[in-house]
């Protein structure tokens, strides 16, 4: 500790750059987006090249800016790569499962956070944790199932910004996450609408997979067998719709931005067809959070706006019409991931939280009732 404060470095991989950020308590006293030389990234064979790299550019940053170091509590990175798992914070050490499962993944640059914070505190000492992590799967079974036999729902969503929030949210009102019914919406380029339970995120739409919501650059649902027809149209190739459910659909494909700000400009100056698009995202948007009102049976504490796009005033005005009798309406506005990350560290350091231990062992290992089929017959 300095000066009676717990201090935490975080790291928060992404495709060309890094967020670091540095914490004393929950204040955060240093953020920068380091950028990385994309030629150089680009000139890697695997994810995992990248990482010298890195951090080269990473402890420049560090000795640029003077940030000390030394005597630093914990380093808290983003984690990806992982099997479902339970929420929490993981403890991240170069010999444990966890370690050794980022080192064989290679889907997203997020799993050079855990080596990135082992190589830091092999300089400066203090502890290395993960939170939340992008595989946390707290799906409830019925989530799970689909009308096809041999595929299951997936959890894939927002759960360290969706869980910050819930967490920030109970801690202003003096109770616990455990304590409380919750949605939680992520607006930003992804969105995700979940139904917490007592400290469990039950229910969540898939966003990456075309499930839920539009949204800046997704599809959302679509009705399957039209999806099906254009697959087999010989007009376009896997990759190519891919693409469209989740890289360049709703808004992009639509008006041909994902930026809310010149959309709301466009419809302020009359563009109807841009106030079509907007006002049905809301409207799915909104008929989400209604599905997930009715998974907890009603009994909903409050609805939580978070994420880029729930600065927009106009969003907020036009969403309250349709959700503000299922529960009180809180606004946090904004993206909290490296706080998210920092309060975790923080949590397990101060012993108000137990620290965990990713055992590499799926939390979901297919139904467990009589007749249903065994994992290795799912596809999903």
């Amino acid at each position: 500790m300095r000066n009676n404060k717990y201090v935490v470095f975080v790291v928060n991989p992404g495709s060309t750059s890094t967020k670091i950020a540095l914490f004393e308590n929950d204040q955060k006293i240093f953020q920068e987006n380091v950028n990385h030389d994309i030629k150089e990234l680009q000139a890697c064979r695997t994810i995992h090249d990248q990482l010298p790299k890195r951090m080269a550019t990473i402890l420049n940053a560090i000795s640029d800016h003077h940030l000390d170091l030394s005597g630093i509590d914990a380093f808290a990175a983003r984690a990806g790569g992982l099997v479902g798992l339970s929420g929490g914070v993981y403890r991240i050490t170069e010999n444990n499962t966890l370690y050794e499962t980022t080192l064989n993944s290679n889907r997203h640059p997020n799993v050079l956070g855990p080596q990135i914070v082992i190589e830091l505190a092999k300089i400066y000492g203090g502890e290395c944790f993960t939170v939340n992590p992008p595989d946390v799967d707290e799906l409830c079974d019925y989530e799970r199932v689909t009308g096809f036999k041999e595929l299951f729902r997936e959890s894939r969503g927002h759960p360290l910004n969706h869980k910050e929030n819930c967490i920030r949210y109970a801690q202003s009102i003096n109770k616990h996450y455990e304590d409380l019914n919750l949605i939680c919406v992520h607006l930003g380029g992804g969105v995700t609408v979940g139904a917490h339970c007592k400290g469990k995120l039950i229910c969540c739409n898939d966003c990456l997979s075309g499930d839920g919501p539009m949204a800046p650059t997704r599809s959302g649902w679509v009705p399957p067998s039209e999806i099906v027809k254009m697959c087999f149209s010989n007009t376009y190739t896997q990759e190519e719709i891919l693409n469209r459910i989740s890289k360049c659909g709703g808004f992009t494909d639509h008006l041909g931005t994902a930026d809310v700000q010149e959309i709301v400009k466009r419809i302020e100056a009359g563009d109807e067809y841009a106030a079509l698009i907007y006002n049905a995202f809301i409207y799915q948007v909104a008929k989400q959070i209604g599905a997930c009102s009715v998974v907890l049976e009603g009994h909903v504490d409050a609805i939580i706006l978070t994420g880029g796009i729930a600065k927009d005033d106009y969003l907020k005005k036009q969403i309250r019409k349709y959700i503000e009798w299922i529960a009180p309406i809180i606004d946090q506005a904004g993206e909290y991931e490296m706080e998210g990350l920092a309060s975790g560290a923080i949590r397990v350091l101060s012993k108000a939280e137990p620290v965990k231990e990713y055992t590499g062992i799926p939390i979901f290992n297919g139904f467990k009732c009589k007749g249903a089929p065994i994992l290795k017959d799912y596809k999903g």
